[in-house]
C-alpha cells in the first residue's frame, strides 16, 4: 500500500507517459546492447518526467523492454503487426496501465506447439514468469497469490522450495525481496527471508573444497554425501535399507576463452583453456534386486551436472590420465554413507561409471595417438576392410 501511495504521489503531478513513446525510442536503438538500451530509455523517461526514477520504476521499465523484445519476435519483427495486436497496451500509461497485450490469432502462430508450464524447461519457465509480471497488473498478481495461499494446505513456503525458486528464476537479491514483500503483503510469512535462503544454500555446500589460483577441487566423498542426503530427504523407507547411488562421471576440455590481463603467480598459467571434471546422479536402487526408488528424469541436463574439478589447463593425454587416476583413487577410497531417516538407518554405497567422455579422451585412455584407430581392437585405417 505504501508503494502504491508513492506511485500515486509521483505521477499525479507528472505528465502521463505512454508505453508507445518508450516503444518508439526502443525501435531506434533495438540493435544496441541491452544495458545501453536500458540506460538510454531510463534517461529518456527521466527527461520526460523531469525528475529521477524510483528503483521500482526502473524495474517496471526493464520488464517493459523485455516485453518489447518478446513481442517483436512473436510478430515476426513487423511493426504494423506489433501495433495492431498490442495497441491497447501501447496506449496505456507505463507506470499504472493495467491493459494486457492482445494475444495473436492462430493464423500468426509459428514454430513448435506451445508446451505446458509444467513440461517446459527452466529457461522457458523463467521467460514466461517475466512475461506474466510485465503483462499482468500488480493487483491481479496479488489476487492470484491470495487464491493460491487459500487453496494450499500450508500457507508458508519452505526454505528449500524458496531456494529452488530463487535459483530457477535467476533473480537478484532486490528482485527476490520485491516479490517477497508483495506476496507477504497478501499472505503473511508466505516467503522466507533472504537470509534464510543464504543459510540453506550454505548447508548444501560440501566441506573440504580446495581453491588455488588455477584450479578448484571438491572432494568426491563430500559431494556424494551431500547429494545423497538431499535426495534421501524426499524419499520414504519402511525399514533400515541398503541402497546404491549410481552416477556417471567424466571430463572434457575447451579452448578459445578470452584472455584477460591478469597476472598469475606461475608464468605458464593461462585462462585461455579450461578442463572440467563432473558427475551426474542417475538413480538410487535398493536391495539385492536393485529396485529403483529414485531416478533422475533429466540425466543430461546441465543443471544437474555437479563439478568435481575445474582447471585452467589445456587438454592433453598426460592431463587426461592424471585426472582419471586421481578420481579413480577417490572412487576406490569411498566409504559407506549412513543417513538417519526417522531413526531408521539407510546405508548408501556409490557406483560411478566413466561414460561422460568424447573420442579424444577415449583414445587417450587406451593409449592411441590417432582418433581413427579402433578403441576396441587397436586396428588402424590401413588394416580395416582388408
Amino acid at each position: 500500500m505504501v508503494c502504491d501511495f508513492i506511485f500515486y504521489e509521483y505521477f499525479s503531478v507528472s505528465t502521463p507517459l505512454k508505453i508507445r513513446d518508450i516503444f518508439n525510442k526502443w525501435l531506434e536503438m533495438k540493435q544496441c546492447k541491452k544495458s545501453l538500451i536500458v540506460y538510454e530509455i531510463n534517461k529518456f523517461v527521466e527527461n520526460h518526467l523531469r525528475r529521477s526514477l524510483h528503483c521500482t520504476e526502473e524495474t517496471k521499465i526493464k520488464f517493459t523492454i523485455l516485453k518489447f523484445s518478446t513481442n517483436w519476435e512473436k510478430y515476426g519483427r513487423k511493426k504494423d503487426l506489433f501495433e495492431k495486436h498490442c495497441n491497447n497496451w501501447l496506449d496505456s500509461e507505463i507506470f499504472y496501465g493495467d491493459s494486457i497485450c492482445v494475444e495473436p490469432s492462430s493464423s500468426f502462430v509459428r514454430g513448435r506447439p506451445r508446451v505446458s508450464f509444467e513440461e517446459a524447461s527452466h529457461r522457458t519457465k523463467r521467460r514466461r514468469v517475466d512475461e506474466l509480471v510485465v503483462s499482468t497488473s500488480a493487483e491481479a498478481l496479488k489476487k492470484a497469490a491470495e487464491k493460491i495461499s487459500e487453496s494450499s494446505n500450508s500457507g508458508t513456503l519452505s526454505v528449500e522450495k524458496a531456494l529452488a525458486l530463487y535459483v530457477d528464476m535467476d533473480i537478484s537479491y532486490r528482485e527476490y525481496n520485491m516479490m517477497r514483500n508483495v506476496v507477504n503483503g497478501v499472505h503473511k510469512n508466505c516467503f522466507p527471508s533472504y537470509y534464510s535462503i543464504v543459510e540453506a544454500k550454505k548447508k548444501l555446500i560440501p566441506d573440504g573444497i580446495e581453491v588455488s589460483e588455477t584450479s578448484v577441487h571438491v572432494p568426491l566423498q563430500a559431494i556424494l554425501d551431500k547429494t545423497s542426503n538431499s535426495i534421501l530427504k524426499k524419499l520414504e523407507f519402511g525399514a533400515e535399507s541398503d541402497v546404491i547411488l549410481e552416477c556417471k562421471w567424466g571430463f572434457d576440455g575447451s579452448s578459445g576463452h578470452s584472455v584477460y590481463k591478469q597476472k598469475f603467480e606461475s608464468q605458464d598459467a593461462t585462462d585461455e583453456f579450461l578442463f572440467v571434471t563432473s558427475f551426474v546422479p542417475l538413480r538410487i536402487v535398493e536391495g539385492k534386486n536393485e529396485k529403483i526408488v529414485w531416478q533422475n528424469s533429466k540425466h543430461s541436463s546441465q543443471r544437474l551436472c555437479r563439478p568435481l574439478k575445474i582447471l585452467f589447463a589445456k587438454e592433453n593425454p598426460r592431463l587426461i590420465m592424471e585426472v582419471k587416476d586421481n578420481i579413480q583413487r577417490e572412487i576406490e577410497n569411498l566409504t559407506t554413507y549412513v543417513y538417519n531417516n526417522d531413526k531408521k538407518k539407510i546405508n548408501v554405497q556409490y557406483r560411478l561409471k566413466l561414460t561422460m567422455i568424447d573420442g579424444t579422451v577415449l583414445n587417450a585412455i587406451h593409449g592411441h595417438k590417432s582418433c581413427a584407430t579402433c578403441v576396441l581392437c587397436g586396428a588402424k585405417p590401413t588394416q580395416m576392410n582388408t
